[in-house]
C-alpha cells in the first residue's frame, strides 16, 4: 500500500526545526489542498488558543471565510459555546452527523461518530451552507491542547478508520507545526528586542575606543621648561602606544571651558603638571598652582569616577613638592602624586627620576 500525504506530511514536520509564518502557511495551503480534494469541505478553519474578551477562547489563525472569527469557550452561564469549544476543551476529536444524515440544525439530534460523546451542547442556531458532516480534531501538545481543526462539508461522509488516521496525522503535523513557528516567533521578538537594546546603548552609551587612546596633557605656559621638556620626551616614547593632545597647542577659536571639556572626553587619560613660578616669593614658596590646570583637573577627577561616566578616565597629577609649592588647592590623594624632585647643589629637577616615575605611571595606565 502506496504512503499517505499524512504520513508524508507528518515525516517532514518531524525533520524541520526552524518554521516562520511564511513556511507554515505554504504547508497549510498544500494541506487544505489535499483536504479539498479528499473531503471536500464547504468551510474550513485552524483556531488556535487565545483569550477572546479576557476569557480563554479561540482564534482562526486560517479560516476559509478569509476573516478571523474568535469566541470564548463557555457562555456567562458556563456551558460550553459551541460543538468547537467542546472538543476543545475536552480534548475529543468529533465527526458529527445528524440521525437522518440530512442538514446539522438547531434542534435535531446529532451523533459523534468519533469518540461517541453523549451530551454534546446543542447547535444554537443554523449550520451554513446546509452542513451534513463537521469533523473537529484538537491539536494536542505534550498533553495540552493548542488549537483545533475544524472541517466542514454539505455532504454527508462516513467515518472511516482511513480518515481517522490520515486526520490524525495532519493534527499531529499542524501541532508540530504551530509549535515550531511559536518558539520562532518568540526566538525572534526577544532577538527584536535585544537588538532595540544595543541599538538604545550605542546610541546612548560612550564606548572604549578601538583606535590609539589619547591622553591630554594640561600645564601652565609658565611652567618649568626642563620638566616640560622631559614629560614630553617620555610621551614621545609611548607614540605607538598613545596620542597626545597638549591643551597649551591649541590654537582653537570658541569657548575655551566647552572646548576643553570636549578633549577631555575624547581622551582616555590625562597628564597635569600642576606648577608655575609664584610672581612674589616673598611668602617663601617658589611654585604655585596655575588655576586653568587646576580646572582641567576637576575635569579629569570627575571623569575618573564611575557614577559619572561608564569609562573612567586614568590621569596622573605631577607637581613641586612643599614646602617649595604652596598646598595643593583639592585632595588628589587617591591620585598617586608624581613629586617633581630637585637636586639640592642647583635646584635643577631631577631627570632621571621624573623619567622613570612618568614612565611606570603611564605604563599602569595602559595595562
Amino acid at each position: 500500500m502506496s504512503e499517505t500525504f499524512g504520513k508524508r506530511l507528518r515525516r517532514f514536520a518531524l525533520s524541520v526545526d526552524i518554521v516562520d509564518d511564511y513556511i507554515f502557511r505554504q504547508t497549510w495551503e498544500l494541506i487544505q489542498r489535499y483536504l479539498t480534494d479528499q473531503l471536500e469541505p464547504t468551510y474550513w478553519a485552524l483556531l488556535k488558543e487565545n483569550m477572546v474578551n479576557d476569557k480563554p477562547g479561540l482564534l482562526a489563525k486560517e479560516c476559509s471565510e478569509g476573516h478571523k472569527p474568535a469566541f470564548s469557550l463557555r457562555t456567562d452561564e458556563g456551558k460550553y459555546k459551541c460543538l468547537a469549544a467542546y472538543s476543545f476543551s475536552e480534548s475529543k476529536p468529533l465527526w458529527l452527523v445528524s440521525a437522518d444524515k440530512e442538514t446539522l440544525a438547531q434542534g435535531k439530534p446529532i451523533k459523534d461518530k468519533w469518540s461517541n460523546s453523549a451530551n454534546l451542547p446543542h447547535i444554537e442556531g443554523p449550520v451554513g451552507n446546509s452542513i451534513k458532516t463537521m469533523a473537529l480534531i484538537p491539536l494536542r501538545q505534550r498533553g495540552h491542547t493548542i488549537g483545533l481543526l475544524d472541517l466542514q462539508s454539505s455532504h454527508y461522509t462516513e467515518l472511516t478508520s482511513k480518515i481517522k488516521t490520515e486526520l490524525q496525522l495532519i493534527a499531529e503535523t499542524l501541532t508540530e507545526l504551530l509549535t515550531l513557528c511559536e518558539t520562532n516567533k518568540s526566538q525572534r521578538d526577544h532577538t527584536l528586542e535585544a537588538i532595540k537594546l544595543h541599538r538604545g546603548a550605542l546610541d546612548n552609551e560612550s564606548w572604549p575606543p578601538l583606535t590609539k587612546p589619547k591622553i591630554f596633557f594640561a600645564s601652565s605656559d609658565r611652567a618649568d621648561n626642563a620638566v616640560i621638556g622631559t614629560i614630553r620626551s617620555v610621551l614621545d616614547e609611548f607614540n605607538d602606544q598613545l596620542d597626545v593632545y597638549y591643551w597649551k597647542d591649541s590654537s582653537e577659536s570658541g569657548n575655551i571651558n566647552w572646548e576643553i571639556l570636549k578633549r577631555i572626553k575624547e581622551s582616555q587619560f590625562g597628564l597635569c603638571y600642576f606648577s608655575e613660578p609664584t610672581e612674589n616669593s616673598d611668602n617663601g614658596y617658589k611654585y604655585q598652582d596655575n588655576a586653568n590646570v587646576v580646572f582641567e583637573a576637576g575635569m579629569l577627577q570627575s571623569l575618573t569616577n564611575p557614577a559619572v561616566t561608564e569609562h573612567p578616565t586614568g590621569w596622573i597629577p605631577i607637581r613641586e613638592k612643599e614646602p617649595l609649592s604652596l598646598p595643593p588647592p583639592f585632595d588628589f590623594a587617591q591620585q598617586r602624586m608624581i613629586i617633581v624632585e630637585r637636586l639640592a647643589r642647583d635646584g635643577k629637577p631631577n631627570i632621571e627620576k621624573l623619567k622613570g616615575n612618568l614612565k611606570d605611571r603611564i605604563n599602569s595606565l595602559l595595562r
